[in-house]
């Protein structure tokens, strides 16, 4: 949504955005053709300061937050500053560090991992029981160590609907169901509830969860627990 402020524009830019849907939002800010953002980030991806770890990909650094909007603005100015932005963020969490604390391997994989929360949480207060029951996931025999989560692999699609075929092929990197571990990049562009989440998960048993509503997810420690809350919720 389009805000006026005093010193002209302003793109609010809301936690858990997708990539893409960053590059739309900029497109229609900056009155320019629809694919203008997402080609500038494509091509210029080696120009905007992203660090070396990410390989190239920007998703997880277009930081959550405002961002004014000058006359004449180009999409890769923006594109710095969001990613100047996480670089900050990201530097004064020291990630690198905080990651190890919590036995992930890369303050990239605390993005990654903060990424899915977004994606699969419907509000903040949630976030660390997820984080913890994620993390639980990633740690025990009960799921072999694999994520199952259909957004990961919506994401590598690009749509919603996903076929039993696409569910089983184990050659899709963002496939969860089949491959151990976390997706290869963040999902989307996390803010700082879901990394902080990630950083300091809620203590508890949890492996499941399921969302009811928009508002309420139920969490689970084992399959039967889960089943019942299915039952009693997916009818």
């Amino acid at each position: 949504y389009m805000v006026e402020s005093a010193g002209g524009n302003v793109l609010d830019l809301p936690q858990g955005m997708k990539s893409v849907d960053v590059y739309t939002m900029i497109d229609t800010k900056l009155k320019l053709p629809k694919g203008s953002t997402a080609k500038i980030a494509q091509d210029a991806v080696k120009n905007l300061g992203l660090p070396a770890y990410p390989q190239g990909h920007i998703e997880g650094f277009l930081f959550p937050t405002r961002y004014s909007i000058a006359e004449g603005m180009k999409p890769a100015d923006l594109l710095k500053q969001m990613v100047a932005n996480a670089n900050q963020q990201y530097a004064d969490l020291d990630l690198e560090n905080a990651a190890k604390k919590i036995g992930l391997k890369s303050g990239y994989e605390v993005l990654i991992e903060a990424s899915i929360l977004q994606a699969e949480g419907n509000k903040p207060e949630d976030f660390g029981k997820m984080a913890r029951a994620i993390s639980n996931r990633l740690t025990t025999n009960v799921t072999q160590h694999k994520l199952g989560l259909d957004t990961t692999l919506q994401y590598q699609l690009g749509r919603k609907e996903l076929t039993s075929k696409e569910i089983h092929d184990g050659s899709l990197k963002y496939n969860t169901y089949v491959n151990a571990g976390l997706p290869p990049t963040p999902i989307s562009n996390p803010g700082l509830d879901a990394i902080q989440a990630v950083l300091n998960p809620t203590p508890g048993d949890w492996v499941f969860w399921l969302a009811i509503s928009a508002s309420e997810t139920k969490f689970a420690a084992t399959g039967e627990e889960h089943a019942k809350n299915t039952e009693a919720w997916c009818i």
